[in-house]
């Protein structure tokens, strides 16, 4: 009987070192194609929500992807542990209305909740036995009806390869999040990002109850 692949035991990130660094492979340096033909087209549902419509983009880095979601009319709030980065992230969302929180987005508490929750390399930075804890942040940002967005990556890359980034398939989102959300959408990017390793997917869920 062949065993299941054993994933490496992980150690701690220095996050704001790496930062400091330079040593960020993660970062694009501008928003994700696939969410700039998204928010382009109003596939994210802006429109539908009216005027207000709130959008939390937890472990945001650098920021690109929360300054398209704020020039494209979201009331954005970034959270990332990494205070440094608000110094130049603050003044673009607060030109939009919107905020930069430094701070654990796992431990982040907000009222009212979120419209959507943007995710895109906060996931597949979280050794497994932190992935329990993005489910209860998710079901405490994300309202009724609300949806969380994922880019999905790195969904090929072999467990035996360690992390960060850690293999993430949307199965390993959706046993996080739990039975409060269901898989409304997934498929292949049709705007890939430029130079990546490993394969990226699309995938849209919704909330489907207002309990923790």
């Amino acid at each position: 009987m062949k065993s299941a692949p054993v994933e490496p035991a992980h150690t701690e990130v220095d996050w704001a070192e790496r930062y400091r660094d330079g040593n960020t492979p993660w970062d694009l340096g501008m928003p994700h194609p696939e969410l700039v033909a998204g928010l382009d087209s109003d596939q994210l549902g802006r429109r539908r929500l009216g005027h207000g419509a709130r959008a939390i983009v937890p472990g945001c880095g650098k920021g690109h992807d929360a300054v398209a979601f704020a020039r494209a009319g979201w009331f954005v709030t970034a959270v990332d542990v990494v205070p440094e980065l608000g110094r130049s992230l603050a003044p673009q969302l607060e030109l939009f209305g919107g905020r930069f929180v430094a701070a654990s987005a796992l431990d982040y508490m907000a009222t009212p909740p979120f419209d959507l929750l943007w995710e895109h390399t906060f996931f597949c930075a979280l050794p497994r036995e932190l992935r329990p804890a993005y489910g209860d942040m998710a079901r405490r940002l994300v309202g009724f009806r609300g949806r969380l967005v994922a880019l999905v990556f790195p969904f090929d890359r072999p467990l035996a390869e360690g992390g960060p980034p850690w293999q993430m398939t949307t199965q390993d989102l959706a046993d996080a999040l739990g039975d409060g959300f269901a898989l409304r959408n997934e498929r292949a990017l049709k705007h890939p990002a430029p130079g990546r390793a490993w394969q990226e997917r699309w995938a849209v869920f919704e909330r489907l109850d207002d309990q923790i």
